[in-house]
C-alpha cells in the first residue's frame, strides 16, 4: 500500500492523505514525455516521477479522473528529487485523493527503494485480505496441505 511507501521513505505525505491505504499493483518509473507515461498507465498505479514533472502529474490525473475505460488508474504517486509540484496542482491532486509522497531520493533510487517493500497484511487491509483468501481458494489444494501439516480428516484447523 502507500502506506509501506511512506514507511520506507519517511517522506512527506504533500497530498491525499486521507487514502494513504490505496494499494497499487504496479510501480510507474516516469521520466519521458507524457505521451510514453500514458501507454504504460494501468490500474492502480504508483506513479514515480520529479516532482517538477507536472506534465506527467496532470496528464496521469486527467486521465484518473475523465477516461472512463481507465478512470481510477493511480494508487498514489512519489515526487522525487525533494521537488514539491506547484501548490495548485498540489490542490488538485488533494482534491482526486491521490496521495502523494515527497522523498529526497531521485527517480530511479527510489524506485529501487519501492522495490524492496515487504507487504505486510494487517487486519485493516481489507482489500489485500481477500485477495489472498481468493488466491489460496484459486491456487492452493488445501487437503494436500492439511496432510502435509498432519491434520486427519477428523481434524479441524482453527479458524
Amino acid at each position: 500500500s502507500v502506506t509501506d511507501a511512506v514507511e520506507r521513505f519517511g517522506g512527506e505525505v504533500v497530498a491525499g492523505d486521507t487514502r494513504l491505504s490505496n494499494v497499487f499493483a504496479q510501480v510507474l518509473l516516469a521520466a519521458s514525455n507524457p505521451d510514453l507515461m500514458l501507454s504504460r498507465l494501468k490500474p492502480a498505479s504508483l506513479l514515480v516521477t520529479s516532482g517538477d514533472r507536472t506534465d506527467l502529474l496532470l496528464s496521469a490525473l486527467n486521465v484518473h479522473q475523465f477516461d472512463p475505460d481507465r478512470g481510477g488508474c493511480l494508487a498514489g504517486a512519489v515526487l522525487t528529487n525533494g521537488v514539491k509540484p506547484h501548490a495548485n496542482v498540489l490542490k488538485m491532486l488533494d482534491k482526486a485523493e491521490i496521495p502523494c509522497i515527497l522523498v529526497s531520493s531521485d527517480t530511479y533510487g527510489a524506485a529501487q527503494e519501492l522495490g524492496l517493500i515487504k507487504t505486510r497484511i494487517g487486519p485493516e487491509d481489507r482489500g489485500k485480505i481477500d485477495t489472498c483468501i481468493r488466491l489460496v481458494a484459486e491456487h492452493v489444494d488445501v487437503e494436500s496441505l492439511l496432510q502435509v501439516i498432519g491434520y486427519s480428516d477428523g481434524d479441524q484447523p482453527a479458524e
